[in-house]
């Protein structure tokens, strides 16, 4: 099942509150967390966790409608979720855990470390923005494919095995 993107995010916010040690996420932290949870459970499963699409922007993965939501915080902290959205089924039991998964292997990792983390040669946003590398100006609006993702994190996780 693939959930709302803002369902992620304040799932991930949800733990952060509860993280004595990581409990600031910031927009970009955010931002990251939320893709690399889709990248490895695409990568993982073979199925999206979120039901929309990701963008290559200036600094790396974007969920737009996350963009939308928190982008007030700039840099700083978050201090809320989002009120008007459906949480995380709780009898979904694989998912949050997987989820608690990704939180403790990325918290401990700023948001700059996240970015430059998608900004590596060969991945999905790498790929992604290469043809447009040498433009003047960056485009907002190039999808990032599931598929490119998928293989991406695919191979990702058969390094790990």
């Amino acid at each position: 099942m693939a959930y709302d993107a803002m369902s992620v995010a304040n799932f991930f916010l949800e733990l952060a509150d509860t993280d004595d040690e990581y409990r600031s996420v910031t927009h970009m932290k955010l931002q990251k967390l939320v893709y690399f949870a889709h990248g490895w459970h695409l990568g993982l499963f073979g199925t999206p966790l979120i039901n929309e699409r990701i963008q290559a922007w200036k600094y790396g993965p974007v969920v737009p409608s996350l963009y939308s939501e928190f982008q007030a915080y700039g840099s700083s902290p978050i201090t809320g979720c989002v009120a008007c959205v459906a949480p995380l089924d709780k009898a979904d039991h694989t998912t949050r855990e997987f989820l608690k998964l990704i939180w403790n292997s990325y918290k401990k990792f700023s948001a700059l470390d996240l970015s430059s983390f998608t900004h590596q040669p060969g991945t999905p946003w790498s790929k992604t923005i290469e043809p447009y590398k040498d433009e003047p100006t960056f485009h907002h609006d190039m999808e990032i494919s599931d598929a490119l993702i998928k293989e991406y994190f695919s191979v990702e996780a058969s390094k790990q095995k």
